[in-house]
């Protein structure tokens, strides 16, 4: 009975061991909220983008992308109104499928803005195809369709 139990430990241990290393190193996707996202090679645009007031007072605006983005290419910094990093008050969160970025910050001073998105890619690593978004209001409804090969803005 004790052989037993030594070797169902080693089993155990030496399973777990080799089962980390597989994760780590074999398989392309990458986990994001529990799911595997494998990438598909798409191209990786935003097909819509919603902008309101909120009754607290805030600017919500909703992007919609065709494919999950990364949450970790997306920083405070990197998003643009008008040319400057976004407030610290700012919150900015993600759907569970990772296809809608909500941005929630103070209203901007100007009744229209342009909204930039630098340096966001997708979990395959492709860069967003359209990085600029001018003419944005309080209650802005805007969709796109996929841009043209080679353009970028």
């Amino acid at each position: 009975m004790k052989g037993f139990a030594v070797f169902a430990i080693i089993f155990f241990l030496t399973s777990g061991a080799y089962a980390q290393r597989m994760q780590n190193n074999c398989h392309p996707a990458m986990p994001y909220h529990g799911k595997r996202m494998v990438s598909t090679g798409t191209r990786f645009y935003v097909k819509k983008i919603e902008a309101k007031k909120t009754e607290n007072g805030k600017q919500r605006i909703d992007i919609r992308f065709n494919v999950p983005i990364d949450p970790r290419t997306v920083k405070k910094q990197q998003i643009l109104i008008d040319g400057f990093s976004l407030p610290d008050e700012t919150l900015i969160v993600f759907n569970k499928a990772g296809t809608i970025l909500r941005i929630e910050l103070p209203v901007p001073s100007k009744k229209t803005f342009c909204l930039e998105l630098k340096n966001a890619e997708s979990f395959n690593g492709t860069l967003l195809a359209q990085k600029q978004f001018d003419a944005l209001c309080s209650n802005y409804e805007g969709t796109f369709d996929e841009p043209e090969e080679g353009e970028q803005n």
